[in-house]
């Protein structure tokens, strides 16, 4: 069986990542696995056995309508059984390209499709009813759409990269962290304020922010202009996070919305008490005081508090982290989404 996959690239990403762990497996499982990347000519992520195709590699200013001819063209000379397209702007694309092929097309949801710009909701109107079938991430987004595509929906939760299960012993500091793109929708300002007040309470505690986005340089001259320069970090990526998460004290996601946050998945995996914003995906992960604590979005204080109450609560922090282990290996394996994709390919093309 071949299976296509399109993505805007393979930079460091969110749907990025999901992507490439998905692809991987099913690779690892035998099927014949390409991924055309519509941007860029190189993948942050490691590839085993997966073919890429990069469009723009020879010519980066192609316009729209030459990328929408390769594209077409591309499947039409691989003749994939299914092309799979991430991220609403990427499978609208795809969608429009292959009008007329008669090509098998799965679409997949990466965010809140609530929080799109106009534009993009329009644009999602006119070309999702041409998918054979749709992957969302949460039952909040499902709800989302409308009856008939609801009816050809199904809900997969990211998986997991398999380092996270292994078990090491590594030391623990006194680190919240946060992983994700640099940008508005990450609120990591807001995240920045309260652990000002954390941390004028415990100022042994520090904040590490890894990720990259447009925000970097101004979100290290917030934290230099608040004085916190030696206790909060902009990190930058790094092709070891989970080690990097091994080593903190609690996981915070500060956003404003979310498909589902990979790296608040891999932070449970890891056994990292969770706090969160009350985004999309939030309810059905996140039990309140016993694998996490969940605050209204864009509240300093609340998030603060809740910073607080686990620096105070040592054994709320310890079953915390017990019950995220046990419900990451059980949820989030690469296994056991792969098995839900591999169900979902093979209903859309017999």
């Amino acid at each position: 069986m071949k299976i296509q996959f399109v993505t805007d690239t393979l930079h460091p990403g969110g749907s990025e990542r999901v992507m490439s762990i998905i692809a991987n497996s099913l690779a690892s499982r035998g099927y014949e696995v390409g991924i055309i990347c519509c941007r860029g000519t190189e993948s942050f992520y490691p590839l085993q056995d997966v073919n890429v195709y990069y469009i723009d590699r020879d010519n980066p200013n192609l316009s729209f309508l030459k990328k929408s001819r390769c594209l077409r063209k591309y499947i039409c000379q691989q003749k994939p059984d299914v092309v799979i397209a991430f991220m609403t702007a990427v499978y609208c694309f795809t969608l429009a390209s292959l009008i007329g092929t008669g090509q098998k097309v799965i679409t997949s949801e990466r965010i809140d499709p609530k929080k799109s710009v106009w534009w993009r909701k329009l644009v999602r109107s006119v070309f999702l009813p041409l998918t054979d079938f749709h992957v969302v991430q949460t039952e909040e987004i499902k709800k989302y759409f409308s009856r008939s595509i609801q009816q050809r929906c199904s809900i997969i939760v990211n998986p997991v990269v398999e380092t996270v299960f292994e078990k090491k012993d590594v030391p623990k500091t006194k680190r919240f962290i946060n992983v994700a793109r640099l940008s508005g929708q990450k609120d990591q300002k807001m995240l920045i304020d309260a652990f000002e007040i954390v941390h004028s309470k415990y100022p042994d505690y520090t904040l590490s922010i890894f990720g990259e986005g447009p925000l970097e340089n101004e979100l290290k001259q917030y934290i230099r202009n608040k004085g916190l320069d030696n206790c909060a970090f902009i990190e930058g990526t790094s092709t070891e996070i989970v080690d990097e998460m091994r080593k903190s004290f609690a996981f915070c996601l500060s956003s404003l919305y979310e498909g589902m946050s990979n790296a608040m998945l891999e932070a449970i995996c890891v056994g990292l008490p969770i706090i969160t914003t009350n985004v999309s995906g939030v309810s059905e992960i996140i039990e309140v005081d016993s694998n996490g604590v969940v605050v209204p979005v864009h509240d300093t204080n609340k998030f603060a508090q809740a910073m607080c109450k686990l620096i105070e609560n040592p054994q709320l922090v310890e079953a915390m982290s017990k019950n995220n282990i046990a419900k990451g290996s059980e949820m989030f394996s690469c296994d056991a989404v792969t098995n839900k994709w591999e169900s979902v390919i093979k209903m859309v093309i017999n």
